[in-house]
């Protein structure tokens, strides 16, 4: 009788521990997990997964071994991420994603150009908090950067890249974003006024020999 109710006693304890490793999704697991809900379009669900992915293995890479000989190819939780971002409408973060997903060189410049023109015209959809109603003449914005040759983006809508020539904007204030592959990015909140130019000289900061290391590892299989 002992040894057969020890049995049993030995046979739940194993079951009882082995549920939480049945429950518990693997990272790749979440990204596959995300690439179905995305094609369901439950996107809030997908994000999730991906965030989850990222968590773990942050880095997008042509090929990335998951168990055993099994392999993930083309593994970009960055242009993932960002689909899901663009579908939520939060343009901003998306295009940071996006950033992210250019730098690793894993999804075709193709697909990232096509997700970007979106983003844009969600952007120019969304209600603006500069929009005041003001009668006076709109603002007027130039940038200039050092590294020359960089994105800039007002209030998530890219304008095009430095030396960037005097522009209309809305009056108000905007979140400005300037970004390099080479160089840390430059965000700030900047304030224009009617009838009145701004005009910004920018040094962006290199990136470390250690994070450019990094990210050209990850564009190697």
């Amino acid at each position: 009788m002992f040894s057969r109710s020890a049995a049993i006693f030995w046979i739940l304890v194993s079951l009882m521990g082995a549920l939480p490793a049945q429950a518990e999704l693997q990272w790749y697991q979440h990204y596959e997990q995300g690439l179905r809900a995305a094609d369901q379009g439950a996107w809030n669900e997908a994000l999730d997964h991906f965030e989850a992915a990222a968590a773990v293995e942050p880095t997008p890479l042509q090929r990335v071994r998951t168990y055993g000989r099994d392999f993930l190819f083309d593994y970009d939780p960055a242009y993932q991420r960002a689909r899901c971002l663009a579908a939520l409408e939060r343009p901003t973060e998306a295009l940071e994603q996006i950033e992210i997903s250019r730098q690793a060189g894993i999804t075709p410049r193709t697909h990232l150009d096509r997700l970007e023109a979106e983003l844009q015209a969600i952007a120019t959809d969304l209600p603006g908090p500069a929009e005041t109603g003001n009668a006076d003449g709109p603002a007027r914005l130039r940038v200039d950067s050092d590294p020359p040759g960089s994105r800039v983006w007002l209030d998530g809508q890219i304008l095009g890249t430095t030396p960037l020539s005097e522009l209309e904007v809305p009056v108000g204030s905007h979140r400005l974003e300037i970004r390099n592959p080479c160089c840390t990015p430059w965000i700030q909140q900047v304030v224009t006024s009617s009838d009145e130019m701004l005009h910004l000289d920018v040094h962006l900061d290199a990136k470390s020999p250690s994070t450019l290391r990094l990210e050209n590892a990850s564009t190697t299989p």
